[in-house]
């Protein structure tokens, strides 16, 4: 019997070529990545569509730019909006228009714009050559630690001038100032006591105190002129106290705007009434306390809105960059709306007084809302921004608004 085997010779192995290959594999992936980057536009394109129909313009504005800024969020009243954007464009307003601000002609701004242009193309011999003079970093200080002090003061009469227009602006120390609003004043006059504080004697002769008639307002303006002097010592802070007669029992309206403040306080409000209250804060916090206003509205660009009120038509507070959180003991059925664009915005409601509509809205977060019995709260819509409904019974003429675009929202009655 014959076997017969099969012999194999090994062939030697040749190197393989993965160019090929390689370049296949990068043409695929750059297939995916632009399909992945149409796929972001598209979302970006809807994503936008959306906020538009919403209202919402998703960019950020500058401090006292003549671009509408985002202060359309749904809910909020255009009065609240109105109130914002005049805060918004005050807050970057020059230095020397005086304390009756009124709108410069295009002539003026001609001149401005032409003499910033001839300080470019010309500067002047100091800065020809080396560089500008550092930035002032002022840190926050105590008023009553510094050796300086100046005492500024104005007055008049409620009856008279039935809307104040409180305003302090200029260039002090951020982070440092207080406002105080109180109703313990003697006699029957309104007094403004503006005490500057500083660390350099020769600082105090930089503020001045302007009061008179602008319109139908009578104006008290708190002003730190400009000033190019940069020294180490250049602490500069303001205290103001608002005090109301005590024999006082109503006022018209009072309008507060402060440029840097660490505090806007109140004392002893509980005793009066406005027709109107407004105050507006460009860095800083309100804190205020047993408010009661048919109109409140406050605001903060970068700041905090806090403290309790006693609302009787409509409240408003919105801060722009910072929180919102206050508690509302409302006299009557009131319409009560609390705004934050980027971060927390809280209402607190007694739980035992209110009855009414709410809607609580945000973009980023579901919303927060807790009572000592839930079965009192009735959620009528529920949507992906948006949450509707009413507190024991609904439509009773009052209504709670909690807004936040980016941040929490949080609406609890205690």
């Amino acid at each position: 019997m014959l076997s017969s085997e099969k012999h194999t010779k090994e062939l030697p192995t040749l190197p393989v070529d993965n160019r090929y290959q390689e370049e296949q594999e990068q043409e695929q992936r750059r297939k995916t990545e632009k399909r992945h980057m149409a796929a972001v536009l598209v979302l970006m394109f809807v994503a936008f569509t959306i906020l538009c129909q919403l209202g919402v313009k998703p960019f950020v504005w500058r401090a006292g730019s003549q671009e509408k800024p985002p202060f359309t969020l749904p809910g909020a009243s255009k009065e609240m909006t109105e109130f914002m954007t005049d805060l918004w464009h005050s807050f970057g307003e020059p230095e020397n228009e005086g304390y009756c601000h009124t709108n410069p002609e295009p002539s003026a701004i001609e001149e401005k714009l032409q003499a910033v242009k001839n300080y470019i193309a010309f500067p002047p011999k100091g800065l020809e050559h080396g560089r500008p003079p550092p930035r002032c970093r002022h840190e926050p200080c105590k008023p009553h630690d510094l050796p300086y002090h100046r005492t500024l003061t104005a007055e008049f009469d409620p009856h008279s001038n039935a809307h104040a227009d409180i305003r302090i602006t200029g260039v002090f120390t951020p982070r440092s100032g207080h406002v105080i609003v109180n109703h313990d004043g003697e006699g029957d006059k309104v007094k403004v006591h503006a005490t500057i504080f500083a660390q350099n004697e020769s600082a105090l002769q930089d503020v001045s105190l302007h009061a008179g008639q602008c319109e139908d307002r009578y104006v008290v303006d708190l002003r730190r002129h400009w000033t190019r002097r940069c020294p180490k010592d250049s602490c500069l802070t303001f205290v103001t106290v608002v005090s109301f007669p005590k024999s006082l029992q109503q006022y018209r309206r009072l309008d507060l705007h402060v440029r840097h403040a660490r505090r806007i306080a109140s004392q002893g409000l509980d005793t009066m009434a406005f027709d109107s209250f407004r105050a507006g804060v460009g860095h800083g916090a309100i804190i205020l306390s047993d408010v009661k206003a048919n109109h409140t509205l406050l605001g903060a660009l970068y700041g905090v809105v806090m403290g309790d009120y006693r609302p009787m038509a409509t409240w408003g507070g919105m801060a722009v960059r910072g929180a919102t959180d206050v508690h509302l003991r409302p006299v009557h059925h009131a319409n009560m709306t609390a705004t934050t664009w980027i971060g927390p915005a809280a209402i607190h409601l007694p739980a035992d007084e209110f009855q009414g509509d709410f809607k609580v809205w945000s973009t980023t977060t579901e919303p927060t809302i807790v009572a000592p019995n839930p079965e009192d709260i009735h959620i009528v819509k529920e949507g992906f921004l948006e949450t509707r409904g009413y507190y024991k019974r609904e439509h009773t003429g009052a209504q709670a608004n909690v807004l936040s675009h980016h941040g929490s929202t949080r609406l609890l009655f205690q």
